[in-house]
């Protein structure tokens, strides 16, 4: 009569384990696409930075030249006057 019972048990508790082996499954492959999707939008901010570092590098090269045009300018507004 006992070992009824523990064929029982040992049903209901191969079948919890089993829902809860599909349940971690699941699971797992869900964080596996969402690291995936964080890897590509690290991977695109990283290139933003680059591309507004190569930007500010630019502007900088060019700021003297155009601090300079604007002093030639100013000058021969201020000569006109």
């Amino acid at each position: 009569m006992d070992s009824i019972w523990y064929e029982i048990l040992v049903i209901i508790l191969a079948v919890f384990l089993g829902i809860f082996l599909v349940i971690a499954i699941m699971v797992g492959l869900a964080v596996l696409r969402i690291s995936k999707e964080v890897e590509k939008l690290a991977q695109q901010a990283n290139n933003a930075a680059e591309h507004a570092e190569k930007i500010a590098t630019t502007f900088a090269k060019s700021a003297a030249p155009m601090a300079f045009v604007k002093f030639l300018y100013n000058m021969r507004k201020d000569s006109k006057k």
